[in-house]
Order: structure tokens, then C-alpha cells, then sequence
């Protein structure tokens, strides 16, 4: 028997609440470490650290945010539930025979991930070519980047192991530890580099060596911060490395979940070949905005698929795909609510936020045609992630009933269209085009996901549709608002009182939005209104 709505609902929202806080903290100090390097290093370093930082950051998140949930998810929760129709995480023998399924999936990850690992250190010079095109002959900066991505490639290792642990915990429901971690990441390169650069600067080392090493850190820290409650669970087990059952079922899995969770990340990895090709500054501003635009992904999209995959999980476990289409259409809704308008505001009122976040030290010195490229790359790469909040939601439903052929086209979809628009788009739109190509791209996939769920199970769209069309109609009533703060108010320059007057102009542009998504009958937002204005009269 499926459950209420509302029990669902009320599921989902309480494991992505977590799951946001601590992707908000990250986000937070994830801004701070981009202002910090915009203001610190020289714009050619920061293009070489960025390009070389895309290929074990992109693994980073196949593994911990993606691929992690379908491929861990499903061997896990066999683990637990065995003959029952229910996790049993409280059964001594269900404790007992998720440690052995975890240590099978920790020796055999030890055993990818290390030669991975190794794979791309002795590799490093070919790979930096194949996503850097040798930097149109510069070959300072193309020397610079490998030497980067050989420090830089651990980081896998570190996070792969971390993404197994934090797999283990989530299948228990217990979401706070790994949702916070990533802050460890943030901390590491807000605290690190500033000690290191003087010491590098005296051995004849570039100052951005700080950067990769403040990384592995950040991996290492991960893991540290993670042990406590693997430890309290009973979850630190001994790697073995043998071939079962289990291993058998991930490997059947992997590559197909793998690829197509982490299409946008490959694309990601693509996107470095296209802009080490373009002028000098194109990877850096097309990365200062992809942290911008990864606030609502992450932060929204990303903690909703998670939470949603968790549940979805368990009702895909017993079969009961009634359960796994109510938790679907909950989480289209929600990643409705909260994803788009973040999307819009953010592409509509760049010309404030950019200035507002990056224009300090070196960054300011480029002056208004610096702001304006980075506004430029993140107007379409918001577009892209509008659209990406609603991929990752339908991508757990397949990974939740492992539909590996159904993950594997969408993306062989996406893949392709990225490839030729990024190619074309580059040409002609610079990094610009670049974010074109992910638009493009995610509308493909989307396209695709949507076409194929239907068949998959119940879902009935007829009952999303209502909330998404108050949603894109308050959505267009703040960027109006947004649109007319940056042509008429002083929200775009790098002063204290223009700084004030952006964040002011964001607050107003985002309770515009609230007011018309709760005037038109947004079921959603008139529940979270309700619940604002309990919590005051309580506290009245």
C-alpha cells in the first residue's frame, strides 16, 4: 500500500532540509573561496588551476552526488532488507550482513579508485592535453596544469572512499554527516593556501601550488569529519576484495549509472577543452559563474534528488511503484518551488550579484568588462541548471528501479548535443557558447528522461503541472523586478553602499517572488507562509 501523500512529502522535505543546510554552508563558504582566489591569484594561474581542477572535482561529484545513490544505494539496501519488505537497520543480522556487503563495496572501490588514481597521475600530460588543447600553444600555462592535475588527481581516492561511507549512512537515514562535510573542503581552501604561499613562493614554486595542496586537505578532512558516525553505526569494516554476488551486481551497474549521473559533469570536463581554446580569462569567468549557478543546483536540486532517491529507494525495494511515482511528482514540485526562481533571479540580476561577490582585489582591476563577462556565462548557464533540477529528480527514479539502458541513452543524448553546440558556440559565443552548450544539452536529456518515465511508472503530470505554471508566472514577476533594479537602481558597482543596495534589491526581488507564487495559489508556498507566521504568533 503506497503512502499519504503528505507522508512522502513530509519524508523528502525532512531529509532534503538537512541536506540543504549543509549544502547552504558549503555553498556559502564555496562563494568565499572563489572571491578569495578571483582577488588573490593571477587570472593565467587561475585558468590553469580551474581546468585542471575539473577532472577530479567532476569525479568528486559523480561519485558523492550521483552515482553514489544508484549504484550503492540499491546493493546496500538489499543488504538490509533481505527477505523482508522493509529496511531492517535496527536487526542485529541486517547490521551484520550490511558490514560485510560494505567492506565487498570498500575493496573493491579501494581497488578502482587507487588505480584510477595512479592512472591519472602517470597520465596527467595527455589528459591536460586532451582537455586543455596545450592551451593554444602557451606552454607555461600547459607545464603549469599538469603539474597541477598530477597534485590534484588524490583528490579522487579520498572522495570515492568518502562517497562509499556516506552511501552507508544515508541507506540508515542518517543524512547530517555527510551533508555537512563538504564544508571541510571550503575551510581548507579559505585556510591553507595563505601559510603555504610564502613557503612555495621560497622553494621556486608557483603561489596556486597552495590551491591543489588546500584540496587534498579538504579530501582528507571529508573522511575525518565522516568517521565519528561510521564508528557510531558500526560501519567501519575491513576492506575485502573478493568477487560475489554483490561485486557482480555493482559492476553490472557502475559504468552504466556512473556515465549517466555525471553527464553534466563530463560535459563539465569537455567544456575545459572548448575554453582553454578561447582567449585568455575564459576558463576563470566561466568558472566564477558555475559557482554562482551551482547554488541552486546544489543547494536545491541536488539535496532534493538526494532525499527523494533515499525514499524512492526503499518503496522501489518492496516494488510498490504507486509509492515511487507520489514521491516523484513531490519532488518535481518542490524542485519547482525552489530551483527555478533561484535559476531566473540569478541570470536576471547578474549584473548585481557578480560585482557583489567577486569584484575585489585582482578581479576589480579588470573593471566593468570583467563583471560583464561572467554575467554573460551565467545567464546561460542558469538556463541549463533550471532544467538540470528536474533531470536529477527523474534520473532517481530509473536509478532507484536500475534502468541503466534508459540513463545511458538520455545521456548518449545529451552527451552529443553538447559536443556539437559547445563546438559551434564556442566559435562564435566564446564561453558564452560554452554555457549554450550545457543548456542545450540538459534540454535534451530532460526531453528524453520525461518521454521515457511515463513508462515506467504511474506518474501522473496533470498534478505537477498546476504548481509549475504558478511558479514560472511568479518567477517572470521577479525578474521583471530583478531587470529593472540593475537598469535603474545603483545595485552594479563595486561600492559599499551599492553592495548594500544588491543585497537589499535581492531580498526585495525574492519576496516578489514569494507574493505572487502565494497570490496564485501556490500550494507550497502558501504552506511554508503558514508556517512562517505560526512561528511568529508563537513567538508574539
Amino acid at each position: 500500500m503506497a503512502e499519504p501523500a503528505s507522508s512522502g512529502r513530509d519524508q523528502i522535505a525532512t531529509h532534503a532540509a538537512w541536506l540543504t543546510l549543509g549544502t547552504l554552508a558549503s555553498r556559502i563558504l564555496g562563494m568565499a573561496r572563489e572571491a578569495m582566489i578571483a582577488a588573490t591569484f593571477e587570472i593565467g594561474a587561475t585558468d590553469a588551476f580551474f581546468v585542471a581542477w575539473r577532472v577530479p572535482n567532476a569525479m568528486r561529484a559523480m561519485l558523492a552526488e550521483g552515482a553514489a545513490r544508484y549504484v550503492f544505494f540499491p546493493a546496500l539496501g538489499q543488504a538490509l532488507t533481505a527477505d523482508s519488505t522493509r529496511l531492517a537497520t535496527d536487526d542485529d543480522a541486517a547490521r551484520a550482513r550490511l558490514r560485510a556487503t560494505l567492506g565487498d563495496i570498500r575493496g573493491s572501490g579501494a581497488l578502482v579508485l587507487g588505480l584510477c588514481t595512479i592512472a591519472g597521475i602517470v597520465f596527467a600530460r595527455p589528459l591536460f592535453a586532451l582537455m586543455s588543447g596545450g592551451f593554444s600553444g602557451d606552454s607555461a600555462r600547459f607545464e603549469l596544469g599538469t603539474s597541477l592535475l598530477r597534485v590534484l588527481f588524490p583528490y579522487l581516492f579520498f572522495m570515492g572512499w568518502f562517497a562509499i561511507g556516506n552511501s552507508a549512512l544515508q541507506i540508515l537515514k542518517i543524512v547530517r554527516p555527510g551533508a555537512f562535510a563538504p564544508v571541510m573542503l571550503n575551510v581548507a581552501f579559505l585556510v591553507i593556501p595563505f601559510p603555504l604561499m610564502p613557503l612555495l613562493a621560497s622553494r621556486g614554486y608557483a603561489a596556486i601550488y597552495a590551491l591543489a595542496i588546500a584540496a587534498l586537505v579538504g579530501g582528507v578532512l571529508q573522511l575525518v569529519w565522516l568517521m565519528p558516525a561510521l564508528r557510531r553505526e558500526r560501519l567501519v569494516s575491513r576492506p575485502t576484495l573478493r568477487w560475489n554476488a554483490t561485486t557482480r551486481q555493482l559492476a553490472s551497474n557502475f559504468v552504466a549509472q556512473i556515465y549517466g549521473q555525471a553527464v553534466y559533469q563530463i560535459n563539465v570536463v569537455l567544456a575545459g577543452r572548448f575554453l582553454s581554446s578561447l582567449p585568455r580569462g575564459s576558463a576563470s569567468y566561466f568558472n566564477y559563474a558555475q559557482r554562482l549557478a551551482d547554488i541552486p543546483q546544489g543547494l536545491f536540486a541536488v539535496a532534493l534528488s538526494g532525499a527523494a532517491a533515499i525514499s524512492m529507494q526503499t518503496d522501489a525495494s518492496r516494488g510498490d511503484l504507486d509509492a515511487v511515482a507520489r514521491k516523484y511528482e513531490t519532488s518535481l514540485r518542490m524542485a519547482a518551488v525552489v530551483a527555478l526562481p533561484m535559476a531566473v533571479i540569478l541570470g536576471v540580476y547578474a549584473e548585481a550579484i557578480v560585482p557583489l561577490i567577486y569584484s575585489y582585489g585582482r578581479f576589480r582591476s579588470l573593471g566593468p568588462s570583467g563583471v560583464l563577462e561572467v554575467a554573460e556565462s551565467l545567464r546561460f548557464q542558469c538556463v541549463g541548471i533550471g532544467l538540470l533540477a528536474f533531470v536529477h529528480q527523474t534520473t532517481a527514479v530509473f536509478g532507484s528501479l536500475q534502468r541503466r539502458r534508459t540513463v545511458v541513452g538520455a545521456a548518449t543524448a545529451s552527451l552529443g548535443t553538447f559536443s556539437l553546440v559547445g563546438h559551434f558556440g564556442a566559435a562564435r559565443f566564446g564561453h558564452a557558447g560554452v554555457a549554450m552548450a550545457m543548456a542545450a544539452s540538459a534540454a535534451v536529456q530532460l526531453a528524453t528522461l520525461l518521454f521515457l518515465v511515463r513508462r515506467a511508472i504511474p506518474v501522473r503530470f496533470s498534478d505537477t503541472g498546476p504548481t509549475i505554471a504558478r511558479v514560472l508566472a511568479a518567477c517572470g514577476a521577479s525578474a521583471l523586478a530583478a531587470r529593472a533594479l540593475v537598469l535603474f537602481a545603483p545595485v552594479t558597482q563595486p561600492t559599499l553602499p551599492n553592495r548594500i543596495f544588491a543585497v537589499l534589491g535581492g531580498c526585495f526581488v525574492l519576496s516578489v517572488y514569494v507574493f505572487v507564487a502565494w497570490w496564485t495559489g501556490c500550494e507550497e508556498i502558501q504552506q511554508l507562509v503558514a508556517k512562517v507566521r505560526r512561528t511568529l504568533g508563537r513567538q508574539s
